[in-house]
């Protein structure tokens, strides 16, 4: 029997995901699993052991084992007041926290809070009930379930997708032929369905974030707002990764496969004819983010700076505090989702007491989980700024795949392609792979050389011309602080190193030579690195905290605070060169060290021939060189007096 190789195994497996992918079965196979983890999920919390049993998960979410000690998810020990659930009152909430009549008028299941959604948090652990994840995770199973048969599979339940799209008529003609050539269009492209896969992805995961904050599911982690800022950030951040690969398949699309002919007048092609309109709303609203935003920050630290923080605007996220009340919070009127706002299990609640936990949470026992303020609003606003620019250039790049005004023939260049030719003007840096790249600088742009980049801080470091680039491949022979000296087919070629050469703004340009004596080189290697790059790669400085203290502060006088670790590690040492020049006429004026009417203080630099010594630390009104021109003197006279 003939082995099959690994590209036969390969392209055996892309066959089979392809038939999948055209025949609809693997969103059918997808959500019946999906459907199937929510109901072992549920399954999973409802027959936790209950509060009265060895080792068993109390409502709480908490573990109590043999020694007494209470482990919960977080590994929390002695968080609790009384083990054995006396003070807490165990039995309220596992034998009846909701009403005889709570599903429909009946009576069935009453109990056992299993189909009912108590609302709100823990008014303890200030994270949400485990009996609310449980009917939550219930619900998702039986979504999942259904939409699973919406559409046709081998079992003839449901629907073709193909009858769907094509029998959907846009509402005013808007969109023209609305998704006709859309299925074939779909199952065509392995490209189209992978952006497709991953933009769903990026929004999921983009509002797993924003509710990871929001509602959080472990015991007592609404209290740590390091790890809840981080968590938030992080998936964010995943986010905006997986966006950009969706937009990027997107464009590969729009270049390789996509068919004006079979998508003539419906979506795709409306949405290519009218781009401008697209992008240009785009722009708009990441221009009001970013104004708005960097707005507020830099009037209130203004306002801190100037020792007015009452003049500061501080907006308060009403619609953050309205989206948690409406999950149950109690402080704002809506107790609608409560089950009873008068039944055992809350009434238990508000009597749990434990000492600092209730006061931090605005003085009330079944309060805001995590208090939220102008802080968060700033904040949650600053990363919309972000992923907003990031989608607005993503969308720019996928949508002028095909062509734009300034190369309409973009599409027979490819995804990538440097520059557009010298014949038809140079134009550079406008694939919609140079657009993908952008976008991930803004999604995390670093001041340093990044640990995790996009590939392209060496070309940028390589096209500021900043570096010492070989342009012949030989063998180093010599090498300092001012040359490198390089043989190669019998030819020794100099290359000028850039020292310590004063810039426009008088700062220092300067080159580190990066190769020793003896070392082999190939032609474009780095030789030598230059400002704003570290290891032959862009790097911008360094983030600092700066404290501002304004009149009568710290030093009675205005002040500005940083730490001494920056002084003495170097973090910010440079260099700057200034050129002082001073003319002596010949004559009575000369150059010396012994200016009667100075201090002696104010000439300890000079040397004998009264011009400042080499290594001098000098300081604001030292003198550089003593100039000493004698005056004439006049006799006076009581009217020159006067």
């Amino acid at each position: 029997m003939k082995k099959k190789s690994c590209n036969e195994v390969d392209f055996y497996l892309y066959n089979w995901y392809f038939e999948l992918g055209t025949s609809m079965k693997k969103l059918t196979i997808l959500l019946y699993l999906l459907s199937c983890s929510a109901g072992s999920v549920t399954q999973d919390l409802w027959s936790l052991p209950g509060p009265d049993e060895k080792n068993g998960i109390t409502p709480y979410g908490l573990v109590e084992n043999d020694s007494g000690l209470v482990r919960g998810l977080l590994e929390v020990e002695g968080a609790l007041i009384s083990w054995r659930g006396e003070l807490m009152q165990w039995n309220l909430y596992a034998q009846n926290p909701d009403s005889s009549s709570h599903l429909f008028g009946t009576s069935q299941g009453a109990g056992t809070a299993i189909l009912t959604l108590l609302g709100g948090f823990h008014p303890q652990t200030q994270s949400l009930w485990l009996t609310d994840m449980a009917h939550h995770h219930l619900a998702i199973a039986f979504i999942f379930l259904i939409a699973g048969h919406m559409y046709r599979t081998n079992f003839g339940i449901g629907h073709s997708m193909k009858d769907l799209l094509d029998a959907h008529i846009p509402p005013g003609g808007r969109l023209g032929r609305g998704h006709k050539g859309l299925y074939d269009t779909i199952n065509n492209s392995i490209h189209f369905q992978l952006g497709l896969a991953l933009a769903s992805l990026g929004v999921i995961t983009s509002l797993v974030a924003q509710h990871m904050y929001s509602l959080p599911a472990y015991a007592f982690i609404a209290q740590d707002f390091t790890t809840q800022a981080a968590l938030y950030t992080h998936h964010q951040y995943i986010a905006g990764f997986i966006m950009t690969g969706a937009f990027a398949h997107g464009a590969i699309f729009f270049i390789r496969v996509y068919n004006p002919e079979q998508n003539e007048d419906n979506v795709l092609a409306r949405m290519l004819e009218h781009k401008e309109a697209i992008i240009s709303h785009l722009s708009w609203a990441s221009l009001f983010l970013g104004f708005h935003t960097l707005g507020l920050y830099v009037h209130n630290d203004v306002m801190l700076a100037f020792g007015t923080p009452e003049k500061q605007i501080l907006i308060e996220p009403i619609f953050a505090q309205w989206i948690q009340s409406a999950h149950g919070k109690t402080s704002y009127g809506f107790d609608i989702l409560l089950s009873s706002t008068s039944g055992p299990a809350f009434n238990a609640g508000r009597s749990i007491w434990l000492p600092g936990w209730l006061n931090a949470v605005n003085e009330n026992s079944n309060s805001l989980f995590l208090t939220i303020g102008p802080r968060d609003f700033l904040v949650h606003h600053a990363i919309a700024l972000g992923l907003h620019t990031t989608t607005l250039i993503l969308v720019k790049g996928a949508l002028d795949a095909r062509g734009s005004k300034l190369m309409p023939d973009k599409k027979d260049f490819g995804y990538s392609f440097p520059c557009d030719g010298p014949g038809r003007g140079g134009t550079c840096d406008i694939s919609a792979w140079d657009a993908f790249y952008l976008a991930v600088f803004w999604i995390t742009f670093m001041a340093e050389k990044c640990i995790v980049g996009t590939g392209l801080e060496g070309q940028a470091a390589l096209d500021s011309g900043a570096l010492a680039i070989a342009e012949h491949e030989g063998k180093i022979f010599y090498t300092d602080t001012d040359k490198i000296l390089l043989s190669g087919n019998g030819d020794t070629l100099r290359i000028p190193l850039v020292m310590y050469q004063r810039s426009n703004k008088n700062t220092c340009m300067h080159q580190k030579p990066q190769v020793r004596r003896g070392k082999c080189i190939k032609k474009g290697q780095i030789l030598a690195y230059g400002a704003a790059t570290v290891g032959g790669e862009l790097a911008l400085g360094k983030n600092v905290l700066v404290a501002y203290m304004p009149w009568e502060g710290y030093n009675f006088e205005d002040a500005v605070l940083i730490s001494e670790r920056l002084v003495y590690e170097d973090i910010y040492t440079s260099f700057h060169i200034r050129k002082y020049e001073i003319q002596i006429n010949q004559g009575p004026e000369r150059v010396t060290n012994e200016i009667p009417h100075l201090e002696v203080h104010l000439l300890r630099n000079l040397d004998k021939n009264g011009i400042v010594m080499l290594g001098s630390w000098v300081e604001t009104g030292d003198i550089l060189v003593g100039k000493l021109t004698p005056q004439m003197v006049l006799n006076s006279t009581a009217v020159t007096i006067l």
